[in-house]
């Protein structure tokens, strides 16, 4: 069986969001204080963060990405929180499309007009589906 390297020993899907967290500070060779201080977030709130008591905002999600110098979405990966974030988008993306099908059966639009609003309405779905 192949040996995982460190990087993907923190991102495993054992790991949760805080686990990363603290697993990628501790790489850093920081403190919860020094990571505080960097981000400008209460040491006792990136504790709760670590421990999984509390799931952080996404705002505050990218703060700490951006400070630990790891790729984006990297510490939801895996993560149940990311998850139903996804699932949220998706759901949100469907509602659009069936108010656009709906608004799109109420106008009188020639087959060419429908054609060119279908297709534009499924590149708009395409696009939300890669992000």
């Amino acid at each position: 069986m192949k040996e995982m390297n460190s990087e993907q020993k923190i991102i495993s899907k054992e790991r949760t969001l805080g686990e990363k967290v603290a697993a990628y500070r501790k790489k850093n060779n920081w403190t919860q204080l020094e990571l505080s201080q960097r981000t400008g977030i209460a040491r006792d709130h990136i504790s709760r963060i670590e421990t999984g008591r509390v799931k952080p905002k996404l705002k505050t999600i990218e703060l700490l990405e951006n400070v630990l110098n790891i790729p984006r979405w990297t510490l939801l990966e895996n993560d149940e929180t990311y998850d139903r974030l996804n699932q949220n988008v998706e759901y949100e993306r469907d509602q659009v499309l069936h108010h656009i099908s709906n608004e799109l059966k109420k106008r009188d639009l020639s087959a060419n007009e429908l054609r060119i609003v279908e297709g534009a309405t499924l590149c708009f779905a395409d696009s939300l589906k890669k992000k």
